[in-house]
């Protein structure tokens, strides 16, 4: 087939997934670390569904004019409207999650005539998040609070109140509010694991 995959995969933007759905191997001889491998990628078929359209790909390993292996891969290329709903993960209502080990979560907390505060996140759920330490803004003061990735990108959660517990604060949203259910859930997914509770 005449085309160009790398032209194809270019052609998707950030407005798409492209998901792993297979994947076959053969390795048909050892590969010697002292010499260069060449690969070379070719759409091998393609096909148009309703929802999305699928393409496989061989990708060849080469080494002394030799092929060495060759990798079969199928991957559906979803809409990311519509791959954000296939992967919506339901979240139980104080269900506990806690960072990733290697990541650090920060909890930027904002409070009228106290200033912002950058505090260490130890747990969080849909409805409170847990902070290290005690927090400077007091008990009946609603605080603005962003989290803060670990590339450093602020998502905004809205007004919350803490209540102090010592060794730790406790974050719930002010009033009737409810922290955003999405940012919340996409963020456990991205740096979080459960806690097992």
């Amino acid at each position: 087939m005449n085309h160009n995959p790398l032209k194809s995969l270019n052609s998707f933007s950030v407005r798409h997934s492209v998901s792993l759905s297979a994947l076959s191997g053969d390795f048909l001889t050892y590969v010697e670390l002292m010499y260069p491998v060449e690969i070379t990628l070719n759409l091998i078929k393609e096909k148009k569904e309703p929802r999305f359209d699928y393409r496989s790909y061989r990708c060849s390993f080469f080494q002394r004019g030799k092929r060495v292996a060759d990798i079969v891969t199928e991957a559906p290329i979803i809409p990311m409207n519509l791959f954000q709903i296939i992967r919506d993960i339901p979240l139980a209502r104080g269900a506990l999650f806690k960072p990733i080990e290697s990541k650090k979560i920060e909890l930027s907390v904002t409070t009228e005539n106290v200033g912002t505060e950058i505090i260490r996140v130890s747990l969080i759920s849909l409805d409170e998040i847990t902070t290290v330490g005690k927090c400077s803004a007091p008990g009946d003061t609603t605080s603005e609070l962003s989290l803060i990735t670990p590339g450093l990108k602020k998502l905004d959660i809205g007004p919350a109140i803490a209540s102090d517990h010592g060794h730790m604060t406790v974050w719930r949203p002010a009033g009737t509010a409810t922290f955003p259910p999405n940012v919340i859930k996409e963020f456990i997914k991205n740096y979080c694991v459960t806690t097992g509770d």
